[in-house]
């Protein structure tokens, strides 16, 4: 009986335990249904490739910046050294190589010590599972997240080789201080290729996965050591390294690099201006596609470029001692400027000021200010600006000057020092403009100050350096660069405002003179008197061809450089100069790649010239902006010692100064003001304040580059031209001595001459000598160069003297340089716009143009 008893006890037994088995199995397997049914696709993985930084590079191949959402430098797993997965292995999965994806050991023993702590305290995940970890599932710790990490594990060791499970691994875990992926933590605390890690730094970096905010060597060095010595045990446990290896790789003295990522450190207008290009073509994703980018920025342009910048703008400071305060407040306007200068900037750095009062006397002098957010007090020892010293009294209440804050109070409020920065600002770009390669950028005097790129974005007036334009329009017109104007008082009329009187520097005016030398003395009348010869109207049509992005105002002030412009613009505008009539496009990017290197196509990335000018025309201003440098308002560009060709610029009040200019090799542009457009000073001439940066600039770049010369231009078989009598505008209108037969002050119209009266040259060939004021028509001067057979005054583009005569072949259709016809209709004085009736004096002297039987704007 008792052995019945006991058989049904064993069998009762039995059963349970095989029911217990069928219920265990048949609730594993429903739960791992139902996980297995709110997994992610394995796909994901298989098709994976993480996320790279996208890399800048200049036109020599440097890193010189680099853009990204996580910093990962993908690498592949055969770049990986052999000790360097080995030090992985021992610090995370030693059995990496031989388990399927599951280390059940290593599971069991982190169970029984989560149970002791009644608390998870371990994880035991292999590498495979730290990868699904990482890339499908959420970092949460639980016994649910760790069974779909199991089961997902199995999974990708079925689908991918154990390579590139590994290669995943290494590109995917963060290693701390940005650091994505092992190329990044390489070079981020080694400043090494991940090819070069030694053994003690591949210890390091493997000991970081663990938790690499509590062992980062570059906060927490005594911990980074301990972990990284605990690698270097295991590596020589498991028999990775030998005692050797491992002596050597413990006394090994670890140097941490603490990179410092090139990105707006060594070009930054640059920079942020590529990226802008970057994210219109690829929108903002491109900072994670892994593209390797070339620019062309030379880096020895650039230094050269930032340089002259900076040691030009303190030169301006310290030469002119430029006032310390930005601009001046009304009392009623200041609670306005410091309330918009706390939404524009964060606290901390460079701030704006204003000044409440000025202390003279007493045991502290200095200044008591207001800042955006506080008040504050600056001690006269700390009024230092560029130059040096300045002394209370220079200021005045209602100043807004720049200050840093210092530790420390005075008399209750917070201590501060002048700022001894430069606050006058500058732009320089520079361009081979063969090419259209931008190859050097500045836009402004400190980046971290002011991230602005006024090389590019600022619209600034550029006074005198706009007037080659016009001349190029008179040169293509018929004109040429020995043509004689008068420089004297002109007043136009300027409708409800009276009369417009512009004025030449310093009032100073040189009576009949060259158009040669009127570009190098930079004369206003004269430019002017061109440009009404010519047209105002046709003018601005021909400044279509230099590619200004805006439309100017047809209006005669136009002229003198009164619309605003870029520096860029102005480069690529003397670019067409200095290529003989081409117009570039600027190039900064010149060529992508994707991760894998294959080429992406990049719309602005090739060199693309445009014929938009005659080449006689380019190579004669270019000839005509060399005489500016020999002997004009450039002259300091003559430093160079090699030929130059280019042009100043100064507005009103000196508020923008300017230099322009190229050699055969280089485009350069130079601008130099306050932001604010406060003037600089009567003083400050772009001759006196760009011009030398322009040179200190090119010197540097052209050093070691052979002198090249300007190709010349070709004869100009054309008399001299005295467009101007005395005073007088309008075409085909003139005073002083007529020919024979012709009334005194008629008009000087050679159609309406009598043949018998007009002066011939020898061989009985029509003749105009011009020579100054009071002798249109007088006789041939030694030298001059008589017309062509069949020519006659006035005949020729432009017609500057009126109505072609009978019998005379009257010029061609005008055409702008690239064969397309002028829109709206070029105008060519006077057979679209009439001479005017009348010339009368001004009210001071001076000639004054009253009445047109069209408008002549």
């Amino acid at each position: 009986m008792v052995r019945g008893f006991l058989r049904f006890v064993f069998s009762l037994v039995g059963w349970i335990l095989l029911l217990g088995i069928v219920l265990a199995g048949v609730s594993t397997y429903a739960l791992w249904r139902e996980l297995a049914r709110d997994l992610p696709p394995i796909d994901e993985l298989v098709r994976y490739r993480p996320p790279a930084a996208t890399l800048v590079y200049s036109d020599d191949g440097s890193l010189i910046g680099e853009f990204f959402d996580e910093r990962r430098y993908p690498v592949e797993l055969e770049l990986v050294p052999e000790h360097v997965l080995q030090a992985f292995f021992a610090a995370e999965d030693s059995g990496f190589e031989t388990h399927g994806g599951v280390d059940f050991v290593a599971i069991g023993r982190a169970f029984l010590a989560n149970l002791r702590e009644d608390r998870i305290v371990q994880g035991a995940s292999t590498i495979t599972q730290q990868v699904v970890k990482q890339l499908l599932l959420s970092p949460e710790r639980s016994y649910e997240r760790k069974l779909k990490e199991i089961i997902l594990a199995q999974q990708l060791e079925e689908k991918l080789p154990k390579d590139k499970i590994l290669e995943l691994y290494l590109n995917e875990i963060y290693f701390g201080a940005g650091a994505y992926g092992l190329s990044a933590a390489a070079h981020t605390y080694f400043g090494v290729e991940v090819a070069d890690l030694s053994i003690a730094q591949a210890a390091l970096l493997a000991g970081l996965a663990k938790a690499p905010s509590r062992y980062n060597p570059l906060t927490k060095s005594d911990a980074a050591i301990a972990r990284q010595k605990y690698v270097l045990r295991r590596m020589r446990t498991e028999g990775m390294i030998s005692g050797a290896e491992y002596r050597e790789a413990r006394l090994e003295r670890l140097t941490f690099a603490g990179r410092r990522i090139g990105t707006y450190t060594i070009a930054p207008w640059y920079l942020e201006h590529v990226r802008g290009l970057l994210e219109e073509r690829f929108g903002e994703s491109f900072a994670s596609r892994g593209l390797r980018v070339h620019t062309a920025i030379d880096l020895d342009w650039q230094r050269s470029a930032d340089e002259a910048m900076q040691q030009g703008l303190q030169r301006i400071e310290k030469r002119w001692r430029l006032p310390a305060s930005l601009q001046r407040l009304p009392d009623d306007q200041v609670d306005g400027y410091l309330s918009r200068q706390r939404g524009a900037r964060p606290l901390g750095g460079p701030q704006k000021a204003v000044v409440t009062e000025v202390v003279e006397r007493g045991p502290q002098p200095g200044l008591r200010i207001r800042t955006p957010w506080r008040e504050g007090f600056i001690a006269s020892a700390d009024l230092i600006a560029a130059r040096g010293p300045v002394p209370p009294k220079n200021f005045r209440r209602g100043d807004v000057v720049s200050v840093d804050p210092l530790e420390g109070t005075w008399d209750g409020v917070a201590s501060f020092a002048l700022d001894r920065d430069p606050q006058v600002e500058g732009a320089l770009v520079a361009v081979e403009p063969d090419t259209g390669l931008v190859k050097a950028m500045v836009g402004g005097a400190d980046y971290e100050r002011s991230k602005f790129n006024r090389a590019i974005l600022a619209r600034r007036q550029p006074g005198s350096a706009f007037k080659p334009f016009v001349f190029a329009a008179g040169i293509d017109r018929g004109f040429t660069p020995e043509t004689i104007l008068e420089d004297a008082p002109i007043e136009l009329p300027n409708g409800a405002r009276g009369v417009w009187t512009p004025k030449n520097f310093k009032d100073k005016y040189y009576g009949p003179v060259s158009l040669r030398e009127a570009l190098a003395k930079s004369l206003n009348s004269v430019t002017i008197r061109l440009a009404l010869l010519v047209g105002v109207g046709p003018v601005r049509d021909y400044l279509d061809l230099f590619g200004f992005e805006a439309r100017f105002p047809q209006n005669p002030s136009l002229v003198l450089g009164t619309s605003e412009v870029t520096p860029l613009e102005l480069a690529r505008a003397y670019g067409i100069f200095a290529t003989g009539g081409r117009r570039f496009e600027p190039v900064f990017i010149t060529s992508i790649t994707d991760a894998d290197g294959n080429a992406i196509e990049f719309p602005d990335s090739n060199a693309r010239l445009l014929p938009v000018m005659e080449p006689q025309t380019a190579r004669i201003m270019t000839d005509m902006l060399a005489t500016v440098v020999e002997s004009g308002t450039g002259r300091t560009a003559r430093a160079l010692e090699r030929p130059a060709a280019g042009k100043t610029g100064t507005t009103n009040d000196s508020r923008d100064v300017w230099f322009v200019g190229f050699t055969p090799d280089v485009v350069a542009s130079v601008w130099v003001g306050y932001d604010s457009s406060r003037p600089l000073g009567s003083r400050v001439t772009g001759g006196s304040a760009a011009a030398p940066i322009w040179t200190d600039f090119m010197g540097r770049v052209l050093a070691d580059q052979p002198v090249r010369e300007f190709v010349p231009p070709e004869p100009v078989v054309s008399p001299p031209q005295a467009i101007q009598a005395a005073g007088a505008v309008p075409p085909g209108f003139g005073a002083g001595p007529a020919p024979a037969g012709m009334p005194p002050g008629a008009p000087l119209d050679p159609g309406g001459v009598p043949p018998s009266t007009i002066p011939t040259a020898p061989g009985g060939r029509p003749h105009f000598p011009g020579i100054g004021p009071g002798r249109p028509y007088g006789p041939t001067p030694p030298g001059a160069v008589p017309y062509p057979p069949g020519a006659h005054p006035g005949i020729g583009p432009g017609r500057p003297y009126g109505a072609t005569p009978p019998g005379a072949a009257p010029p061609p259709p005008r055409t702008r340089p690239d064969g397309t016809a002028p829109s709206p209709p070029d105008r060519d004085p006077p057979a679209q716009e009439a001479a005017p009736r009348a010339a009368i004096d001004g009210p001071n002297g001076n000639t004054v143009v009253t009445a047109y039987d069209r408008d002549p704007w």
